[in-house]
């Protein structure tokens, strides 16, 4: 197998302002059109494999090792990321027919009225700034605009939510056949009308970071920040870049060019662009008088201003915790938001943000938050430190303490928090979690309009603590038996995972015990409706 090409100092910045690359694998000749005539054969004899897509086409995996995936993805993620169960093959149909009168306008009202940032499956976390999870989309064939490629926002991985302006700078993915496009999972995209003759493909992977590998896995030569010349976010953000730089890398990025003065009157502020407003923050000499003004800017200000308020605050530092953590506690409960528990994806509120942007400093901040009992604010103190991924004994507590939350929500957001900050005590509490049962009277109303899409919560709430061994995997060896005893979990993601820290832990009787329960599961590839034998 051929060495990783692990990105370098130029392509980890853009990604950062942009939220992500584009390049061709080096494979051998002819495997893009094996797996396009695979997909396609699929999509006319049989049904949509989801999840099982890799088994179902095994060369996908080597897509996956190429050493330009597997550099991109150690570069982005560390040394031991991993991949997630969740996997889709989206496969629109041709609908040449009715686009032949579709219109330049028409057309772009459809991308626009597509774009989204993803949902999670099946846990609903909080959206992180930081970069915790990739995706990666494969196209099998060649992408030109007629096929109906994937739109996407540059810039927009920042965002808390979808507006007008970003449907608007949706772009399209183009490309010879086999381009991979890595992004940001939070990044705005969109499906585009197939007006070809052809099933479009697009193969969707998710891959997360296990742990930080606390200094740069990428090619990395100069820690100073430097923003690329050639970005495409429409705004400069720089002190969120910068900080987004300084977590993966560690580089020491000063604030410069900061001008002395008065701030605005509300009626001058009021009548400036949005590039001004960033432009003005961005270079705002920052001091405890300027909390008050940038915390107005949270929530309810264009994106641009609310990233740019954030990651000053965050440059602030230590005075402004105490008034970002008495917004957290005041903070109105969103009703969408605490109900999103399966299958979806929330952005939290902006001061949980600017509290991890505060860095370490924060902890005090988000443990009074986390035992506030008041759920919506405790899951915006547990992001806080799943974003942070430090912790100290008074969190470690009040995480263990939200595991018994009558909020589930709550529950989901302590298991995630411990695979991000846990240690070896951790085990037997997550472990606890995967054995209880969860439900709500919301979720079986749910389930009573729709029965086939919607996971039970306790699903979630398990696959959730399944995930977090898999980060405490160096742990995990004392618990071997009971970690196997989930490989038959009901749930075949739990089931995933639970594998995944067995191979792990790597142990001869992990492995054997690995070995014998897949063994029964082979997936022989060359069977088909035709021979099945």
């Amino acid at each position: 197998m051929e060495d990783p090409i692990l990105l370098t100092d130029a392509q980890i910045q853009r990604f950062i302002c942009d939220g992500f690359l584009a390049f061709n694998p080096s494979v051998p000749e002819g495997l893009h059109e094996t797996i396009d005539q695979k997909f396609r054969w699929i999509a006319e004899n049989e049904y949509n494999p989801g999840n099982n897509i890799s088994a179902r086409v095994q060369e996908i995996q080597q897509i996956v090792d190429s050493p330009e995936v597997k550099g991109a993805l150690l570069s982005l993620l560390g040394h031991d990321y991993f991949m997630i169960p969740h996997r889709f093959w989206h496969k629109p149909e041709p609908r040449k027919e009715e686009m032949e009168t579709l219109t330049q306008e028409r057309f772009k009202e459809i991308v626009g009225g597509n774009s989204h940032q993803d949902n999670y499956s099946p846990p609903s976390p909080g959206r992180s700034h930081g970069l915790q999870y990739l995706r990666v989309m494969y196209y099998s064939h060649p992408m030109e605009l007629i096929n109906g490629p994937t739109h996407v926002t540059p810039g927009s991985q920042y965002n808390g939510d979808v507006e007008d302006e970003d449907r608007a700078r949706e772009q399209p993915v183009l490309g010879a056949a086999g381009t991979v496009f890595i992004s940001h999972f939070d990044l705005i995209h969109a499906g585009s009308p197939n007006q070809s003759d052809r099933v479009r493909n697009m193969l969707k992977l998710l891959f997360a970071k296990a742990t930080e590998p606390g200094s740069p896995t990428w090619k990395h030569e100069c820690p100073e920040w430097k923003t690329p010349s050639d970005h495409q976010a429409p705004y400069l953000i720089e002190n969120l870049w910068r900080q987004q730089w300084r977590w993966l890398s560690g580089a020491n990025c000063e604030k410069e060019n900061q001008v002395e003065g008065s701030f605005l009157e509300p009626d001058q502020w009021a009548s400036m662009e949005t590039s001004a407003k960033v432009k003005y923050i961005q270079e705002l000499s920052l001091n405890s008088e300027c909390i008050p003004f940038l915390i107005d800017q949270l929530n309810t200000s264009h994106q641009a201003v609310r990233s740019s308020s954030i990651y000053a605050l965050g440059e602030i530092g230590g005075a402004a915790i105490d008034p970002l953590v008495r917004k957290l506690l005041e903070a109105e409960e969103p009703e969408d938001k605490m109900t999103d528990l399966v299958g979806g994806g929330f952005s939290m509120d902006d001061e949980a943000y600017a509290l991890t942007a505060c860095g370490e400093d924060a902890l005090r901040g988000a443990a009074r938050v986390i035992g506030s009992n008041r759920p919506w604010s405790q899951v915006n103190g547990l992001q806080v430190v799943i974003d942070l991924g430090v912790a100290n004994e008074e969190i470690l507590t009040g995480i263990e303490a939200c595991l018994q939350s009558d909020s589930d929500q709550v529950v989901s957001f302590a298991c995630l928090a411990l695979g991000r900050v846990g240690d070896e005590r951790s085990l037997p509490l997550l472990l606890k979690v995967l054995k209880t049962k969860y439900d709500t009277e919301h979720h079986q109303q749910k389930l009573e309009i729709n029965k086939h899409n919607i996971w039970p919560i306790e699903y979630a709430i398990h696959f959730q603590a399944a995930f977090s061994l898999v980060r405490l995997s160096k742990y995990a060896a004392p618990y071997e038996d009971e970690i196997l005893e989930h490989l038959h979990h009901p749930f075949g993601q739990v089931s995933m995972m639970a594998g995944e820290c067995l191979k792990r832990i790597g142990s001869a009787s992990a492995m054997k015990s690995l070995v014998e329960f897949l063994e029964v599961r082979r997936w022989d590839a060359s069977l088909t409706s035709q021979r099945s034998f």
